[in-house]
Formats: structure tokens, C-alpha cells, sequence
């Protein structure tokens, strides 16, 4: 399977606005799972520096391919993002960075998961 070829999609339940928003993204590359590693922690000199959030951020602006349901205040009016709007990755990274976060969090940091053997493999397979 290509990994790439997919477009996938992470609902969140807002507890700021009450609202499900949507969050469509492709699956990131090889190069940019290890670059989003590599970002994470830098080291300088003797030091290591821990650049967690902004690594997400970055990251999740590289693979987010569009949003649904996602309003901000900005202090004027209510406004909506979409695509349509030529910043609006910009616009997120300013009003919902967390939102940001959020989905690089899943999309990089937990992107398998260990499931349990299947106990019919195992049943009907004679050995353990």
C-alpha cells in the first residue's frame, strides 16, 4: 500500500465552541515523519531543545489538505476557514493552534497502534 495515496480524516468534538470540526490530511512521508522526529528536539552545543509544539504545528500545516466547521472570533466578526481562503492554513496556525497539535499529535506521534493477536490465528494455527 502506498502510504501516501490516502486522504484521511480526524473529527474532533470542540469543547470551546461546541461544535465537530473536521480535519481531512494526507498521510505524511517517510522524510517528513523522520524531519517532524528530528524537529522535535535540536540539540545546540551542550543542550537539547525541546520544540515539540512547534514541530506540530509545522508538521500538521505540511499534511492538512482541509478543514470543515472551524470558526474564530477575530475580536471583529466570526470567521470560517476553508480552503477557499488563500492563508488559511496561516489563519489556523493563529486562532487554533491547538487544533494544529492536536492532529499532528495523532497523525505523527500515534499513527499505529498494537492490537492484540487474533485467537483463531493462533487456535488454528497449531503453534503459539
Amino acid at each position: 500500500m502506498l502510504l501516501n495515496a490516502k486522504q484521511n480524516m480526524i473529527q474532533i468534538n470542540s469543547n470551546l465552541s461546541g461544535d465537530v470540526v473536521k480535519i481531512i490530511y494526507r498521510n505524511p512521508s517517510t522524510e517528513e515523519r523522520t524531519a517532524y522526529r528530528m524537529k522535535k528536539y535540536e540539540r545546540v552545543g551542550n543542550e537539547v531543545k525541546v520544540n515539540i509544539s512547534e514541530a506540530r504545528i509545522a508538521f500538521a500545516k505540511k499534511v492538512i489538505t482541509d478543514v470543515e466547521n472551524i470558526q474564530y472570533d477575530n475580536g471583529a466578526e466570526i470567521v470560517t476557514v476553508s480552503k477557499n481562503l488563500e492563508n488559511w492554513k496561516e489563519l489556523l496556525e493563529k486562532f487554533v493552534p491547538h487544533l494544529l497539535e492536536l492532529c499532528a499529535a495523532k497523525i505523527f506521534d500515534e499513527a499505529f497502534e498494537i492490537v492484540p493477536p487474533d485467537p483463531e490465528i493462533k487456535k488454528n494455527s497449531g503453534k503459539i
